[in-house]
């Protein structure tokens, strides 16, 4: 099996895997269009060469490589723009939640001089290559379901976006670049097992290469053809690492408060703790649970997510999911990076109903906002309900509103705004000791 690196969420019920699919594999993946020719043209900006540039050199009796790394290297140094903006503009929010960026050397295009690859720490790289004497962006990651990086094999080079750590599939889409920028070689390696009890494939999961049916045994050897280059056997970039910046006051308190919350935080009832930026406005929320299975029922599984107005924290900690030891609920709680929204996407029992609840975070508090799922109209007379299908005796309803499902999926769309969640109960959760250290260094 192949390692994870993130999770995602699994679209209620497994008729709307497809519809997940085709969301989870957009974005900035697509880092060429097709011309009318059917030839890909580069959709980056050029690079505008800042006035102030203190590091431009004579190219005369250079190669282009060295060329190249000037400009690479005067982008690094915060002299040069690329695609309108200069490095510590793109990057500096990502400096100061990490503390330092890596950025490498490495040939992506098989054209015999090395790209500059920057590495964010949760889409992977950024890649950025010269083409007539101006730097651009060739692609870059798109989140967790389109995570960054290279591969080698059958000779060739590859830059992969991929997909190995939501629940439910393996995607692997990889393209060959020429040195013009150009997508001269695609393909994509997929496994689909969403109805797995199991978060892993087995001989009845779907295997696709490019859109086409394969058997597992075809689907492994794809994946054991091309091979992960470790950034570690990479040229790696020298330039100065800026320091972090000096954080607004407000930032001190919401972490110092953060700070108290898990000190004193009961371990029987909170002992794995997060700090995510629900909503992307530059500020973590801290994010608890609690695995201990000594819990007050053992199938589900607790969560709190402490945001902020200004009046200080505000802790939301009724959240959970998992299987309920009485009643009917079975379902996964999502966050929806970038909308500062939860989903719930849950089965009830006994008739195994889908059904979405999304919740949104306003003013420091989270609280549901739209809710829908299918409900049953009619049932057999004779109580016989083995041959019964519940999903063909009801209707879709959107808050409290009959509709199509059709209309049911767009009405989905447009609430949850992402459909590229991650589940609540597989991120990547500290123990108390490592966010308190990691706090202490926030504040």
């Amino acid at each position: 099996m192949f390692k994870k690196q993130y999770v995602k969420i699994n679209v209620i019920a497994a008729m709307f895997s497809a519809l997940a699919i085709a969301f989870a594999t957009s974005g900035c993946d697509t880092p060429a269009a097709k011309n009318n020719t059917g030839e890909s043209e580069s959709t980056s900006e050029k690079v505008e060469v800042s006035t102030d540039n203190t590091n431009e050199s004579s190219t005369e009796n250079t190669t282009e490589e060295d060329d190249n790394r000037v400009l690479y290297q005067s982008y690094l140094n915060n002299t040069l723009r690329v695609e309108g903006s200069y490095f510590l503009e793109k990057y500096q929010e990502m400096i100061d939640l990490y503390g330092e960026l890596q950025a490498y050397y490495y040939d992506v295009d098989e054209d015999g001089e090395k790209e500059l690859l920057i590495n964010e720490p949760s889409y992977g790289f950024d890649i950025f290559d010269v083409k007539d004497g101006s730097v651009y962006l060739l692609t870059c990651g798109d989140g967790t379901s389109a995570f960054c990086s290279v591969y080698e094999g059958n000779g060739h080079t590859y830059i992969s976006h991929s997909d190995f750590s939501h629940m439910g599939r393996q995607y692997q889409d990889l393209a060959r670049y020429d040195a013009e920028g150009r997508i001269v070689e695609q393909m994509s390696i997929y496994a689909e097992y969403f109805d797995a009890e199991e978060d892993v494939y087995n001989e009845n999961s779907d295997f696709t290469y490019n859109g086409k049916p394969i058997t597992m045994q075809e689907y492994e050897a794809y994946m054991d053809t091309y091979k992960f280059v470790d950034p570690d056997v990479m040229e790696k970039a020298v330039f100065d690492m800026p320091a972090p910046t000096a954080k607004a006051k407000t930032d001190y308190n919401i972490y110092e408060e953060y700070y108290t919350i898990v000190d004193q935080a009961d371990p029987l009832k909170w002992d794995g703790f997060q700090l995510i930026d629900l909503d992307e406005d530059g500020t973590l929320e801290l994010f608890a649970t609690c695995t201990n299975e000594n819990r007050p029922d053992p199938g589900m599984q607790p969560y709190m997510i402490v945001c902020y107005n200004d009046q200080g924290v505000v802790m939301n900690d009724d959240l959970g999911d998992g299987v309920a030891s009485a009643g009917g609920y079975r379902g996964t709680l999502y966050y929806l990076p970038g909308t500062g929204k939860l989903l719930d996407s849950a089965i009830q029992a006994p008739l195994g109903l889908p059904s979405d609840t999304i919740y949104e975070m306003k003013d420091g508090s989270i609280n549901y906002t739209q809710y829908g799922g299918f409900d049953v109209t009619e049932y057999p007379d004779d109580d016989d309900y083995n041959s019964w299908d519940p999903m063909e005796h009801g209707e879709w309803n959107w808050m409290n509103e009959p509709v199509s499902e059709d209309e049911y999926k767009q009405k989905f769309l447009e609430a949850t705004e992402n459909t590229s969640g991650i589940a609540m109960s597989e991120i990547d959760y500290m123990d108390k000791e490592s966010i308190l250290k990691k706090l202490k260094e926030l504040m």
